[in-house]
């Protein structure tokens, strides 16, 4: 793929509508987010993606849910100020990689403190993301009302260790 010479020539997010069903499997999101919105703006479906790769580029958010609900697994979530903005609905991440994102991994703006269900996931290090409760971790931060406990001691998208070709066949 080639990179677009500015942001004003990247593409519209992609807009899920109340009432309406996605599922998004097998993806990668790059070079999207026009006007630093987002690539993928929720406002009320059902959204469902497995399996994806979102690189934020001039993207604010990789994932940006307003309403409905939202169910992330096996996903790499990075390059964006925060992977996730969530201010309602319901959402759930599960076994993800999230890191590199200059913010945070998840940003929780709901003015309802609905909770985030994002246990099992991996924060870029170790010691799991940083956090009020948790100081002492270097990975990716989380806001409050995001459930991160348990988190994942490594990343579930790494490669075997040694492997160099057709290491998820």
């Amino acid at each position: 793929t080639t990179t677009p010479a500015l942001p004003t020539e990247w593409w519209y997010p992609i807009r899920i509508q109340a009432g309406s069903t996605s599922t998004i499997t097998n993806a990668t999101f790059q070079y999207g987010g026009y006007s630093s919105q987002g690539l993928i703006l929720n406002g009320g479906g059902i959204v469902v993606i497995d399996q994806s790769r979102f690189f934020g580029g001039g993207a604010n958010y990789n994932i940006s849910q307003s309403g409905g609900t939202l169910s992330v697994e096996d996903s790499l979530l990075t390059g964006a100020v925060a992977s996730v903005r969530f201010s309602g609905g319901t959402a759930t991440l599960h076994r993800n990689s999230i890191s590199g994102n200059s913010s945070y991994g998840i940003i929780n703006t709901s003015s309802l403190h609905t909770v985030i269900d994002a246990t099992d996931n991996w924060w870029g290090d170790v010691s799991g993301p940083y956090h009020n409760t948790n100081v002492d971790g270097v990975g990716n931060a989380v806001s409050n009302f995001v459930n991160f406990k348990p988190w994942l001691g490594s990343d579930p998208l790494a490669p075997p260790q040694g492997c160099t070709e057709n290491c998820f066949s």
